[in-house]
């Protein structure tokens, strides 16, 4: 069946330097996403990179076997500098422990294009999809999931450390009031005084930075390190 994502335009990379390989992939993305396809087709890694972070692109589709990077490593590449698009690695007639590698480096799905026929690719590329979803909600939900325990917890820990340490005060006042000048125990409770005072200070300098802030929506800002050159690329009619 044709994508979910098939009543929309979707941009879709391919990393792919050998003509052949290029064609026969191109006709099964066309195949898959019908007219509503945003194709462009690069021939190295850099190039791919290039569009990769000056284009919003919902899915990567990356040969194992590039003129300047290869393998696990192109895909740890990819990962690391635009993680929200959904990646499939493929190879032309791959072994096993390559493709199990790219997996491990971070790939969203791969593919053995020897043979390969139009339901295999789609259901690759959906699964890919749905994985790369369901990592930016996990990713999102854990973003949330920190920014509320930091903000419930640290406000609750100013509060308990501010009555500890009021009770450490009080009970070397109460101790300085007993004790003559002449005690030697004195000496021990004044410490303990000016300890409590100094962390006393201390807190009440972090209490400001978690006092609540009005609710704010906060853009993302993702850096991929890209420096390339822009390169032109080649896209599909």
């Amino acid at each position: 069946m044709p994508s979910a994502l098939a009543s929309r335009s979707t941009s879709v990379l391919l990393i792919e330097p050998e003509r052949r390989l290029a064609l026969t992939l191109q006709d099964l993305l066309m195949g898959h996403f019908q007219t509503a396809l945003d194709l462009a087709i690069a021939g190295s890694l850099r190039e791919g990179m290039t569009h990769l972070c000056t284009h919003q692109v919902t899915l990567t589709l990356m040969s194992l076997s590039l003129p300047d990077y290869k393998g696990p490593d192109a895909v740890r590449a990819v990962r690391l500098a635009v993680p929200d698009t959904a990646l499939i690695a493929y190879g032309d007639t791959p072994p096993i422990p390559l493709l199990l590698e790219a997996v491990r480096a971070g790939a969203h799905d791969v593919l053995s294009l020897a043979g390969i026929s139009a339901g295999t690719f789609h259901q690759a590329v959906e699964c890919a999809l749905i994985r790369a979803t369901e990592s930016a909600m996990q990713a999102g939900l854990s973003a949330h999931v920190q920014a509320r325990t930091s903000s419930v917890t640290m406000p609750r820990l100013v509060h308990d450390l501010n009555n500890a340490i009021m009770s450490i005060n009080g009970f070397a006042d109460l101790l300085l009031t007993r004790l003559p000048a002449e005690e030697p125990a004195r000496v021990c409770s004044e410490q303990i005084k000016r300890a409590g005072t100094r962390a006393a200070a201390l807190l009440e300098s972090l209490t400001p930075l978690h006092k609540p802030a009005p609710s704010v929506l906060s853009a993302i800002n993702t850096e991929s390190g890209c420096t390339a050159q822009p390169v032109p690329m080649r896209s599909s009619n």
